[in-house]
């Protein structure tokens, strides 16, 4: 009996013993160690997913930057490339029979458009109450011929009205309805010629440039020192007043609206230049563009 329990007892804690192994072999079947993390925790699905959107997540991020780069490139290109129109210039050469020319002479203002075609320039509009030459004569096809050049005329005609030779109004009229921008100024030859002096002419070119200005508060004026002539009187005068425009324009000119003086006295050859006492020829109006060209050239 005794060797009958003993056999009961040793056989049920082998049974107990053999339960216990197969429970811990479950136990760890079921978190196996490779699947167990540095905190002890067993990762689940949803961190595995994460994983995945965030490679998504990146791949998209990397696209978008190259996309925007490249966006940013071109339009960087298409900065580069483009050109900004420029703003359009009205010019209005003012001044007397030397501007306007008689017969088949086309005084500067017809080589002064030729220099600024060649130079490609094509914002640029020749403005005034009149066009062509005094009497005509010289073609007005093929050239801007538009311009306030008065036969005879002086500064102070130019100014208040009464200009000889049938002209028409004065500044007070043209400005407002031309309103240019740019204004080239010839005058001081029939004020010498007709005893006026160099003081008062240029006073009234200076309110000449106030008219320019209540129309085109920022014109750009440019004044020539008078060509000279073949009487030597007349040179006299003209180079007094010649020498006193520096200073005077200094005096009137603004960062908005410059006053610059341009040198047409020394551009000339009175003795190849003029054909007669006062006006140009071919030679002459062409060197006198050449140097009207040189200055304007830099408000264009």
């Amino acid at each position: 009996m005794r060797i009958c329990i003993r056999l009961l007892l040793v056989g049920a804690l082998a049974f107990v013993a053999l339960a216990c192994d197969e429970g811990t072999a479950a136990v760890d079947g079921a978190i196996p160690d490779s699947a167990v993390t540095d905190t002890g925790l067993a990762p689940d699905a949803t961190a595995g997913d994460s994983g995945a959107d965030g490679r998504t997540d990146a791949a998209t991020d990397a696209a978008r930057d190259t996309a925007a780069d490249a966006a940013s490139d071109a339009a960087r290109d298409a900065g580069r490339d483009a050109t900004v129109a420029p703003t359009p210039q009205r010019i209005m050469c003012i001044g007397d029979s030397i501007t306007e020319a008689r017969f088949q002479h086309y005084a500067y203002r017809y080589h002064l458009w030729q220099l600024i075609v060649a130079d490609g320039i094509d914002h640029v509009d020749f403005v005034g109450s009149k066009a062509g030459t005094y009497s005509g004569g010289a073609p007005t096809g093929g050239w801007d011929s538009d311009h306030d050049g008065h036969w005879g005329a002086k500064a102070d005609e130019i100014l208040g009205g009464g200009i000889p030779y049938g002209g028409v109004g004065s500044i007070r009229d043209w400005a407002p309805v031309h309103r240019p921008t740019v204004a080239l100024i010839q005058l001081g030859t029939n004020d010498c010629r007709g005893g006026q002096s160099g003081a008062s002419t240029l006073a009234e070119i200076a309110s000449i440039i106030g008219v320019l200005r209540e129309s085109v508060p920022n014109v750009t004026v440019l004044v020539a020192q008078v060509i000279q002539s073949r009487q030597a009187p007349l040179n006299t005068c003209l180079a007094s007043l010649n020498a006193a425009m520096p200073d005077w324009a200094a005096a009137r000119s603004t960062a908005t609206s410059p006053v610059v003086i341009v040198d047409q006295w020394s551009a000339l050859d009175p003795s190849t230049d003029l054909e007669d006492d006062y006006h140009t020829n071919e030679s002459g109006g062409s060197k006198m563009a050449a140097r009207w060209y040189a200055t304007l050239r830099d408000y264009l």
